[in-house]
C-alpha cells in the first residue's frame, strides 16, 4: 500500500514523498521485466499468476486493512480480462501489485512484477 500512496501522492508537485522513474521501478521482483520501463494490460496477466497475487491481497492485506469491498475485486479479477471502465482496471491494478508485494515478502520466486503494475498509477 505504500507504493501505491506514494505513486498518488508523487503526483503532487514538489510533494516529498514523490519518487523518481527509477526508484519507482527499482523493486525486488526476480524479473528482468521489473527494469523495464513498461505497464502491463490485465489480459496479459496468466490467470494462475492473477488467482496468486488477488489471493495473496485477501489473505494477507484486505484482513488488515478492508478498504475495498470484497464482492467487488471477486467480481472485478473474474471479470479481468473484460473490463472496461478505467476505475475498474486501476483498482484491479493495485489488488495485484499489492498481493504480488506481499507474496515477494514470503520469497516467492515467481513473475510477479508488481512494479508494472504500479507503474499505470504512476504515468496518470
Amino acid at each position: 500500500m505504500g507504493k501505491a500512496v506514494s505513486a498518488l501522492l508523487g503526483k503532487v508537485k514538489g510533494s516529498p514523498h514523490s519518487l523518481s522513474q527509477e526508484e519507482h521501478v527499482e523493486g525486488h521482483s526476480p524479473t528482468p521485466f521489473a527494469a523495464e520501463n513498461r505497464t502491463i494490460k490485465l489480459v496479459d496477466v496468466e490467470q494462475d499468476l492473477a488467482d496468486r497475487m488477488y489471493l495473496g491481497y485477501l489473505q494477507h492485506i484486505s484482513t488488515r486493512w478492508p478498504l475495498l469491498h470484497t464482492p467487488h475485486i471477486a467480481e472485478l479479477h473474474c471479470h479481468k480480462d473484460e473490463l472496461v471502465d478505467f476505475r475498474d482496471k486501476m483498482i484491479l491494478h493495485l489488488i495485484y501489485a499489492n498481493g504480488a508485494r506481499y507474496l515477494e515478502t514470503t520469497g516467492e520466486k515467481l513473475a510477479f512484477v508488481p512494479e508494472r503494475h504500479y507503474m499505470l498509477l504512476h504515468k496518470l
